[in-house]
């Protein structure tokens, strides 16, 4: 799915080369921001609760700071267009947490779990 994103933004035909690298540095966060959700919550999984929550609420504080400085740079240091580079930003952070919770996170749940899918609500 990321390598379809990156493609598209380099097949549009009216974005010059800037508008086509904001649109890619938007999607590469965006995937870093969810292939780390996922490896904090596999990491966290078997955790005592009070663990857990340190390091659920680190993680997330983590990955926010990051964030905001990758995206800091992005509009101050590169100079990427605003409106191409957030929208970037945010349309393939949705279909990453969309992708991620149909096939990612089916793939944590054991069998004591109970969900909705198996039933076992």
């Amino acid at each position: 799915m990321y390598v379809v994103l990156l493609a598209a933004a380099w097949l549009i035909p009216n974005l010059d080369s800037l508008s086509r690298l904001a649109a890619g540095y938007g999607a590469s966060i965006s995937f870093a921001l969810s292939l780390a959700g996922f490896f904090l919550l596999a990491g966290t999984r078997h955790a005592d609760p009070g663990r857990f929550i340190r390091l659920l609420l680190g993680g997330m504080a983590a990955r926010l700071m990051i964030a905001l400085a990758a995206v800091a740079i992005g509009l101050g240091l590169f100079d990427l267009p605003a409106g191409i580079f957030v929208g970037s930003c945010v349309v393939s952070y949705v279909i990453f947490m969309g992708l991620e919770h149909v096939y990612l996170l089916p793939l944590l749940k054991g069998p004591g779990i109970k969900t909705r899918r198996n039933g076992t609500e």
